[in-house]
């Protein structure tokens, strides 16, 4: 585990424009306290502006555009290429809201009332149409235990029991 936080940490700490390799993070957390599920989803700036342009059919920018704009542009786009199923059941989202760090974008999701998910599904196919080698690292943590798993193109389905 600590090789793949190293590899991730020179990965998204490399200059945007000459990242050689196409990776997202997604990290779910289910909160008992709140009755909720949180979600942050790393992301190359740059990877996420070209596919919010190709979403949206404008240009944008993440770190210097307009952030209520970016932020409803993300509230369309994330609902088409991250799919959320507690229990069998899918489950609609909000997009709080997103913060850049580095060459890097964390978007900021949020799934209230879940209860307890016994059974939690994400389907993703989140920039597979940039790059055929995207590898989106999906990771879920209930009660303090995580678990991982890597989703390589064509599959977009991660699930945790």
């Amino acid at each position: 585990m600590l090789y793949i936080l190293i590899y991730l940490t020179s990965i998204f700490a490399s200059p945007a424009e000459n990242h050689p390799f196409f990776v997202s993070v997604i990290e779910a957390e289910y909160y008992k306290k709140q009755n909720l599920v949180g979600i942050s989803c790393k992301i190359f700036n740059d990877d996420m502006e070209t596919s919010l342009k190709k979403y949206s059919g404008q240009p944008i920018d993440i770190i210097n555009g307009d952030k209520n704009a970016n932020k409803q542009k993300m509230a369309g786009f994330f609902p088409q290429h991250l799919k959320v199923k507690i229990n069998g059941k899918p489950v609609n989202y909000e997009v709080l809201g997103y913060e850049n760090e580095k060459d890097a974008v964390f978007v900021y999701l949020e799934l209230k009332g879940t209860g307890e998910p016994k059974k939690f599904e994400i389907e993703t196919n989140l920039l597979y149409d940039l790059d055929k080698s995207q590898v989106n690292l999906v990771h879920f943590i209930k009660n303090g235990e995580r678990q991982t798993q890597r989703l390589t193109y064509p599959n977009t389905s991660a699930i945790f029991e």
